[in-house]
């Protein structure tokens, strides 16, 4: 058993519902409509090659991922394998955060915005608390 992390590009503040959403059509159809294309996507899965490349036969129990990484041209998804978990996700955390990419924990059903997102988020949670009736 792996623990999973999706990353994506995006311009939509995400709620964890929408982004289980959007990582259950790339696990069963491989794309989503509110996935697009980014450039990102190559820089991360360029940068997690470089920080854990691949490794030689006979030493795949010292590599962190379960399996490569599955990559397209809109996202990325990684399987970590347990042990290495705590050594890798905070990590691969930074690394979304730098290239300011969606980064979602199937596991937890969480949802990590880059700050620009997250931003706009709590801006979008404030104004709709704002415009419910007194009492709701």
């Amino acid at each position: 058993m792996s623990h999973d992390f999706a990353f994506w590009d995006s311009d939509e503040p995400l709620e964890s519902e929408a982004a289980a959403e959007i990582y259950a059509a790339l696990i069963e159809a491989g794309t989503s409509p509110r996935v697009r294309p980014s450039d990102k996507i190559a820089l991360l899965a360029r940068e997690i090659a470089s920080r854990w490349p691949l490794p030689e036969p006979g030493l795949e129990d010292d590599w962190p991922f379960a399996s490569p990484p599955d990559v397209s041209e809109a996202h990325l998804i990684v399987c970590i394998v347990p042990s290495r978990l705590w050594d890798v996700w905070p990590k691969l955390g930074e690394l979304a955060k730098a290239y300011e990419l969606v980064m979602y924990d199937p596991q937890q059903s969480h949802v990590f915005l880059p700050p620009r997102l997250s931003r706009k988020r709590t801006k979008e949670r404030a104004k709709a608390r704002q415009q419910r009736p007194p009492g709701t």
